[in-house]
C-alpha cells in the first residue's frame, strides 16, 4: 500500500526518517570527538614541540658557553706547563 505515492505508510516513514536523524546525530558525535580527539593530538605535538626546542636552545647555550670553559682550561694548562718548566729549570740550575 502506497501513502501518497511513497511505497511505506506514514508511520514507517517517520519510523525511517527517526532511524535516519539517530543515525546522523551518531555520525555528527562521532566527528565531534575526532575533532577534539585530533584537536589534543595537536596541542600534544605543539607542547612536545615547545619543550623540544627549549632543549635545543639550553644545549646551544651550553655549547656557545663552552669556548669560554675551553680558554679557562687553555689558560690553566698554558700556567701548568710555564710552572713545570719553570721548575725544570731551577732544578737543572741547581744540579750544576
Amino acid at each position: 500500500m502506497s501513502f501518497f505515492g511513497f511505497p511505506y505508510s506514514a508511520t514507517e516513514q517517520i519510523r525511517r526518517l527517526d532511524a535516519a536523524t539517530a543515525d546522523n546525530i551518531a555520525a555528527q558525535a562521532s566527528l565531534q570527538q575526532a575533532g577534539e580527539e585530533a584537536a589534543r593530538s595537536t596541542r600534544l605535538s605543539r607542547r612536545e614541540a615547545v619543550l623540544e626546542r627549549r632543549k635545543s636552545q639550553l644545549a646551544a647555550r651550553a655549547l656557545r658557553e663552552q669556548p669560554l670553559r675551553t680558554s679557562e682550561v687553555r689558560a690553566a694548562v698554558e700556567e701548568a706547563l710555564a710552572d713545570m718548566a719553570q721548575r725544570a729549570d731551577h732544578r737543572a740550575q741547581s744540579r750544576h
